[in-house]
């Protein structure tokens, strides 16, 4: 009996393995075809000025029929995929799709005008937080960040700072404990003609008397564009 079972046992892996390989046909099994993928290095959804150019760039070992939703205007592209679309003059929400033999890909487009945002960065307190931070050559630094304008300033985030080869900032990740004051470090929403305050840490040593950062950050707009903030930060 139990040499019964493992015979049986090695006839079903074999039956397996046969019907894993390619051009390999058996009764009532249908021929092998590889699965196809579709891959989009844009985001799958995405922020257009009006009669802006969105670019598509993506990928597929298959054939992968092309379509947009404001003027039906296909292509068939395969391996590299990359296509420009201008998109139309009109506001509103559109779509690019993408379909192959056994995949599907959506991108949805937003046309419409970025909203103005301008934000403005300036040093605030400099200051040792505690004797501790100072034996360690913490240093604090308070930026102030300013909405000047008529329009709201939405997840804003300062992103990293470039800094002298013997200064650097704290840094900050998922296990990072709440309230690291590093970066990259998440403000949230600066309201039209408010501001808000961010602390990061920076690491100075003893013979530093003043050093320069340059600080990148952004912002979404109410409208989904994404605005970038760069600038020198004289501390």
């Amino acid at each position: 009996m139990k040499r019964l079972l493992g015979s049986t046992a090695a006839v079903v892996i074999s039956l397996i393995i046969l019907s894993s390989f390619g051009g390999q046909e058996s009764v009532g099994q249908a021929a092998y075809e590889p699965s196809c993928s579709i891959y989009i290095w844009t985001s799958t959804s995405v922020h257009v000025p009006p009669g802006g150019i969105f670019r598509l760039k993506g990928g597929s070992v298959c054939q992968v029929t092309i379509t947009n939703s404001w003027n039906d205007e296909t292509v068939v592209m395969s391996g590299s995929i990359n296509r420009d679309f201008t998109v139309p003059s009109e506001p509103g929400t559109y779509h690019v799709y993408l379909d192959a033999a056994s995949a599907h890909q959506e991108i949805e487009v937003t046309v419409a005008s970025p909203h103005e945002l301008p934000l403005t960065l300036q040093v605030g307190s400099v200051y040792w937080h505690s004797y501790s931070d100072y034996l360690s050559r913490l240093l604090s630094i308070d930026f102030i960040i300013s909405n000047g304008g008529t329009n709201d300033a939405m997840d804003f985030e300062l992103v990293n700072s470039f800094n002298p080869t013997s200064v650097w900032p704290t840094s900050c990740d998922i296990f990072s404990p709440p309230g690291c004051q590093g970066f990259p470090q998440k403000i949230g929403n600066i309201l039209a003609g408010q501001q808000a305050t961010a602390t990061v840490k920076y690491f100075v040593p003893a013979n530093i008397g003043s050093f320069k950062t340059n600080i990148n950050a952004r912002a979404f707009d109410i409208n989904g564009f994404q605005h970038w903030y760069p600038g020198d930060i004289h501390a």
